[in-house]
């Protein structure tokens, strides 16, 4: 080969590499800088929706990080396991109310936390377990366990439970206590309210006073989300924290929640 085919060749092969990374910055750009699809599931107070709105503690504190770095994508409900899925397979997703467990960390990018939750077991009122403890608790016959957002059957399973009953959505825990076809189940006390309400069978259920665990929740983003994004999020939601503004956006959410659902305090 010739000084000059050679000298020819490297320029041919530049030239298709440039296209190729310009190519690459094309289809990539949409979702370093276009809107994102933002999911969350139905379980209020944190996500719910009422009357075609989408609303819940989360759901304004998300809104406000948006309001605070001028994004306007829209907020969509879906079952748990598809927006979980879309989220962890397609670039220029997130998920929220999401809890950021040890086992999600790296299949994810991460803001957070919207806000910290403490969940407790509890039972139904009219069969008492009589548990003091967590060891008490791994002796029930059954503790419904759910593998949605606060993913219970990861959290208990780690902790050595062997008495679980793993369920697919947030709300099934407390079902199964109202009508008794399980002796615990673990929830905050915030969702227990609602759960009951949706059930139609309020204060039904009981606090133990064991608490099980406790654990942030975050908005997942996808990993091939730009980290410029991810920083932009996190230092808004930093500023909010710091502000306290979202102390003031946490509890009017509540309170609105609390209005949606007729729930007294």
């Amino acid at each position: 080969m010739t000084s000059t085919t050679l000298s020819l060749h490297r320029a041919i092969l530049a030239r298709a590499r440039r296209l190729a990374a310009i190519c690459c910055l094309l289809v990539w750009a949409p979702v370093l800088a276009g809107p994102l699809q933002l999911m969350t599931e139905d379980w209020p107070p944190f996500n719910y929706e009422k009357d075609g709105e989408v609303k819940g503690i989360s759901v304004a504190i998300v809104r406000a990080i948006q309001q605070e770095i001028g994004d306007d994508s829209s907020i969509r409900i879906l079952p748990w396991n598809r927006a979980y899925a879309l989220t962890l397979h397609t670039p220029g997703t997130a998920l929220f109310s999401a809890v950021r467990l040890e086992e999600r960390e790296a299949l994810f990018k991460w803001v957070s936390p919207l806000m910290e939750t403490e969940y407790y077991f509890f039972e139904n009122r009219d069969a008492p377990t009589g548990i003091r403890s967590i060891e008490d608790a791994k002796q029930v016959p059954m503790i419904a366990a759910s593998i949605s957002t606060n993913s219970d059957y990861i959290r208990l399973s780690a902790m050595g439970f062997t008495n679980l009953s793993q369920l697919d959505t947030i709300s099934s825990p407390a079902r199964l206590l109202l009508y008794k076809r399980a002796d615990l189940g673990v929830m905050s006390p915030l969702t227990q309210r609602f759960q009951e309400f949706q059930a139609g069978m309020p204060d039904q259920l009981v606090n133990t006073g064991v608490l099980a665990y406790s654990q942030p929740l975050a908005i997942a983003f996808n990993l091939k989300t730009d980290d410029a994004r991810i920083r932009a999020w996190q230092q808004a939601l930093d500023g909010l924290r710091r502000s306290g503004e979202l102390e003031r956006i946490t509890a009017e959410a509540l309170e609105e929640a609390e209005a949606d659902y007729a729930i007294a305090r």
